[in-house]
């Protein structure tokens, strides 16, 4: 079964204020992590509002660092970036 969908609104308009920084998200990361390493920066909440795992801004950056090293990992040569 297909769908023909045809999108008219924003179901959240585009904020207009508010500063836009020229950083990636990983940069930001960094940031944060050599600022606040023992902060909690996520924690994992399930559909039913029970608390998971928690990662400091530390953790996240590793586990990220972490996952862009396996994802380089099997870009084939040809593609010059992820």
């Amino acid at each position: 079964m297909s769908y023909q969908v045809e999108l008219t609104e924003s179901f959240f308009p585009a904020q207009a204020e508010g500063i836009v920084r020229d950083l990636t998200l990983g940069e930001q990361l960094r940031k944060t992590a050599r600022r606040h390493p023992a902060e909690i920066g996520l924690v994992e909440v399930d559909i039913d509002g029970n608390i998971g795992c928690s990662w400091t801004y530390s953790e996240l950056l590793t586990e990220g660092d972490n996952l862009a090293l396996v994802l380089a990992g099997r870009i084939r040569p040809r593609y010059p970036r992820v």
